[in-house]
């Protein structure tokens, strides 16, 4: 909890607040939770680079699977002068070198964007979209800046950040750095979807298309891509993305605090502004469901979204910091639900569900084998039925977990009209 200092406003903000919003006649429970109040000061390792932090790294890792990838496809798809926008890409550091968190106040981390010259280990994408590790420090980064990357993933629930941009009168320095929040699902062909929410992307003066600027630009997205399962490619032509949505109206670079969120239910998904909804999804080219579970990601990129317009630099403001109060997730809760399949879809399975009862296998000729990376974990009210034909084998590097949770001891935020 934050620490209290007007006690009636702070309680009135905590309980009114930090939840759900109130139209939902629902129960929700929260699964997760940083509001940056501790200091871990934890070593934490990732590539052979080693070094102390004070973020939780029981939530977070600093980069994404994939590591730091150096974007080339993008930049021979859209544009010419490849040399020039090729050394403007920055690199994300591995240690959270760029994360400082405050707790003198309310708990903030500070995700810091800084302008610096360094080499690094970098990744590229080879052949069927492999990464390649490039380790020759043969590539020169001008810009530095840093990640949160969850490690777990959710599917369903409301998803809510509260954060502070950094206020400048002159709006071109807001140019090329963009802050976001975002769910992804997948990084790489063997999982079956690629799949992302954009819940904000954030670019303080964006280039259109004809060449102008949008002042205090953001928008949210859809995307979602079903891949083979062999692995070998992703099927472009139904690569589905719902058009991007912003809401200039919303000054976030005013310096002060603002919230943004997306509620994801099977049939639905919805954008908050305040706690205020602004634009729903409900069916269209794919439904919410079809998404994979999602880890949470929250960075900066720089330069953000300006393609093959050069990065000026004597415009753009460094250090850039992205502060962030909190990072929450709710679940919602499922226990006067049954649920009962012959096959277990393990990329689309809700870990954090809570059902009355479970059964995998129900069924004739019923067959579920937990296989490299697979990562499921039953929970239920009364019972957990495995029937023949299920296999987990912790020898091929899946997990699996089933619990027993009886949802009368489940802490809910409970909404009601």
């Amino acid at each position: 909890m934050k620490r209290i200092i007007f006690l009636s406003l702070v309680l009135f903000y905590i309980f009114a607040g930090a939840q759900p919003p109130d139209e939902d006649p629902a129960s929700y429970r929260l699964v997760f939770e940083d509001d940056f109040d501790t200091l871990c000061h934890s070593l934490y390792t990732v590539n052979g680079v080693s070094a102390f932090t004070d973020v939780d790294t029981s939530k977070w890792i600093s980069i994404a699977p994939w590591m730091m990838v150096v974007p080339e496809y993008i930049v021979l798809d859209y544009c010419n002068n490849v040399d020039t926008i090729r050394e403007k890409i920055s690199y994300r550091r591995w240690c959270f070198e760029n994360a400082e968190i405050d707790t003198t106040g309310p708990g903030i981390i500070k995700l810091i964007a800084k302008k610096e010259d360094f080499y690094a280990p970098y990744f590229t994408i080879g052949d069927n979209e492999w990464w390649i590790l490039h380790n020759d420090s043969d590539r020169v980064f001008h810009y530095s800046n840093q990640m949160l990357f969850s490690k777990h993933k959710y599917k369903y629930g409301y998803f809510e950040i509260r954060f502070r941009l950094p206020y400048y009168s002159d709006f071109r320095k807001l140019y090329g750095i963009g802050p976001n929040f975002w769910l992804w699902g997948s990084y790489n062909k063997c999982f079956g979807y690629k799949t992302e929410i954009d819940i904000f992307e954030y670019d303080g003066a964006h280039f259109t298309e004809n060449g102008s600027f949008d002042i205090n630009y953001h928008s949210n997205n859809i995307h979602y891509m079903p891949c083979s399962s062999s692995c070998s490619t992703c099927d472009d032509t139904t690569d589905h993305t719902v058009p991007s949505h912003s809401e200039p109206s919303v000054d976030f670079s005013d310096g002060k605090f603002h919230t943004m969120a997306v509620k994801w239910l099977p049939d639905e998904i919805s954008f908050y502004v305040e706690g205020v909804k602004t634009r729903t999804y409900t069916t269209g080219d794919f439904t919410p469901d079809m998404l994979a579970p999602m880890n949470i990601f929250v960075d900066i990129n720089v330069p953000a979204k300006n393609y093959c317009h050069v990065f000026d630099e004597n415009y753009a403001a460094f250090p850039y910091v992205y502060e962030v109060d909190y990072v929450k997730v709710w679940s919602i809760e499922r226990c006067n639900e049954d649920f009962s399949t012959c096959h277990l879809n393990t990329s689309q399975y809700d870990n954090n569900a809570v059902y009355n009862t479970i059964t995998i296998g129900e069924g004739s000729n019923c067959h579920t084998e937990l296989g490299p990376g697979d990562d499921v974990q039953l929970k239920a009210n009364k019972v957990i039925r495995l029937k023949p034909g299920f296999k987990a084998d912790s020898h091929n590097g899946s997990h699996f977990k089933a619990e027993i949770i009886p949802c009368d001891t489940i802490e809910t935020s409970t909404i009601v009209e």
